[in-house]
This record gives structure tokens, C-alpha cells and sequence, in this order.
């Protein structure tokens, strides 16, 4: 009751919604992997399950996306809402219930359960990209440098490189080596947020170069 949102009847329940529809587990998706803590949907699709107007919805996540409740990501056929702290969400046993797809449109909904053969690929999937990401995060030259040359607190580091690695998994790029996910979330880095050095000292270091 003490969060921010609570006395906020729009945003409260376009967050408490989307959380309620976020996938439990990592599951595919249009050819794409929707990962554990995220959903595929729409402003509009959000707007019909609520009764509320397009605009009343993308204002409530742009609320959440400024306080860093949620981090969103747009295709031309849909709109991807991963919660930041999906995993505080959930129970000790909260990987194991089972996800049940209503019969609705793909845009109001992602979970439709996959073979096992596409589990086993999703799993290959996101153990290849998680070693990536720990091989990368073993390097402290690397990552102190990233830090101190986009001036990042370490908070901010770690939500970017998980937000990297979920863009990475969702458009299949998985198969990658430790020195080719340094320098595609670098570029990925700039991209998405716009910023470069800011005209600060770059500080140097052996490999791989920024």
C-alpha cells in the first residue's frame, strides 16, 4: 500500500494487469522468445481488457517505465513489457505453475505452450546468451570501462546488460561469442539510449575495444 502507484486507479491496474499476463517462463512467440517476466501485447489491447482509453494506458506505462517498474520494447506488430523486477514478484515456487492460453487474439496474449523441441531450443537459447553475459561480466576491465566511459552506476550497468541480453534473446541473436556480445551491446547501448561519451575522458583498456 505504500508504493507509489497504489492511489493511482490507472496505473495500478495496467501494472497489476501486465503482470498478471507476464510469461512465468520463457516461451515463443511470432518466432520470437518472450522471456520469464515479460509479455507480447498492445496500448490498444490493454486498453480493450480495461476499458480504458489508448492514451490512459501508454501514459500509466510511461509512469512505470519512469520509475523503472517496467522497460518496454516496440515491433511493428507488437509492444513488449518486461517487468524489472519480475522475480521479487513471484513465490518460492512460482517457476513451476503452469501457463494456461485463453482463446484470444495473439495481440491479447502470449502463452502458447511450445513442444518440447522448441523448449529445448528456447533453453539452449538463454543458457548460451547467460554464459555470454557472465563470461562478459568476468572481464572488470571491460566493464569498468563501460562504466566510467557512459558514466553508469553499477545499478544502472546491470539493468542495462540485463535489458541487452533479453533484446538479445528476443531477436534470436544467442549465438555469440564473449568479445562479440561486448561490442553489440555497446552499439545496442548507444542506440537505444542516444548518449556516447559525453566528452568524457575515455579511459583505456587492452581489449575488446569500444
Amino acid at each position: 500500500m505504500s508504493w507509489q502507484w497504489y492511489k493511482n486507479p490507472n496505473v495500478f491496474r495496467v501494472f497489476i494487469h501486465c503482470l498478471l499476463k507476464a510469461n512465468h517462463k520463457d516461451n515463443k512467440f511470432e518466432g520470437k522468445i518472450i522471456p520469464r517476466g515479460s509479455l507480447a501485447t498492445s496500448y490498444d489491447s490493454i486498453a480493450q481488457d480495461l476499458k480504458l482509453s489508448r492514451q490512459e494506458v501508454r501514459t500509466a506505462i510511461k509512469k512505470l517505465k519512469d520509475t523503472k517498474e517496467v522497460v518496454t520494447n516496440s515491433t511493428p506488430r507488437w509492444l513488449l513489457v518486461t517487468f524489472v523486477k519480475y522475480n521479487d514478484y513471484q513465490g518460492r515456487d512460482a517457476k513451476n505453475n503452469t501457463l494456461l492460453t485463453p482463446d484470444q487474439h495473439p495481440s491479447n496474449t502470449l502463452l502458447t505452450p511450445n513442444n518440447n523441441d522448441n523448449n529445448d531450443n528456447n533453453d539452449n537459447n538463454i543458457i548460451e546468451i547467460e554464459k555470454m553475459k557472465k563470461n562478459s561480466l568476468a572481464d572488470s576491465n571491460w566493464v569498468e570501462a563501460v562504466k566510467n566511459n557512459f558514466a553508469l552506476s553499477e545499478k544502472d550497468f546491470n539493468q542495462f546488460i540485463t535489458n541487452f541480453t533479453n533484446h538479445a534473446l528476443i531477436n534470436g541473436h544467442t549465438h555469440m561469442s564473449a568479445q562479440e556480445y561486448r561490442q553489440h551491446f555497446v552499439r545496442w547501448y548507444k542506440k537505444t539510449t542516444g548518449k556516447g561519451m559525453n566528452g568524457r575522458k575515455v579511459y583505456k583498456y587492452k581489449k575488446p575495444s569500444l
